[in-house]
């Protein structure tokens, strides 16, 4: 307890710490101000080390500007700007898992393409510091849901969607032979 409130009193005056603080605000300002700590693990720390201090730093110390938002089953972790809502985000998840729910599969560029011009998307782009970024920021967006995955076929559904997340063999030659269209032998399909 004694070194956990003494690192939280000595870091933030280091210069590494600054450095870690101003990298993960760019990066999640980057996205539209929200991220998974799974891609912001990816995107700042390198090694397995590296991503020990990161999250040392993101849930025990606290970077002012940033909240850590905790499991909810509607979202994976994350992190979030802590002047940036939660509402266009939710929505759009929403929207995305309306659609998947609805239709079964679906391609990362229909949803974009049907979601891309939303009103919700464009506040999120407006927030984002390179709005020229969008493909990112909305595979980022899907990226939050907990409840949606996307198979290798870049394919994104429910996370209980045998079509999306193939549980038996069957489901996986029934993966490859919808994706190709047309009968294939076995040879083929392995």
């Amino acid at each position: 307890k004694l070194a956990l409130k003494k690192s939280k009193h000595e870091l933030p005056k280091s210069e590494p710490f600054t450095k870690l603080k101003q990298v993960t605000v760019v990066e999640v300002e980057r996205y539209g101000g929200m991220m998974s700590t799974q891609r912001l693990r990816h995107l700042i720390a390198h090694d397995q080390q590296q991503q020990s201090l990161l999250d040392f730093v993101l849930f025990e110390v606290g970077i002012s500007g940033i909240e850590h938002l905790e499991l909810n089953g509607q979202l994976k972790d994350a992190v979030k700007l802590s002047h940036i809502s939660l509402d266009a985000f939710l929505t759009l998840i929403q929207s995305v898992e309306r659609i998947v729910t609805e239709r079964g599969g679906v391609s990362e560029d229909t949803l974009f393409q049907e979601l891309g011009s939303s009103e919700e998307f464009r506040h999120i782009v407006s927030l984002a510091l390179d709005p020229d970024f969008k493909n990112e920021i909305f595979r980022n967006l899907l990226e939050l849901s907990a409840r949606l995955e996307h198979n290798a076929l870049g394919v994104w559904g429910l996370e209980s969607d045998s079509l999306v997340v193939p549980r038996r063999v069957s489901d996986k030659i029934y993966l490859v032979l919808r994706h190709h269209g047309k009968p294939m032998h076995f040879r083929d399909i392995t």
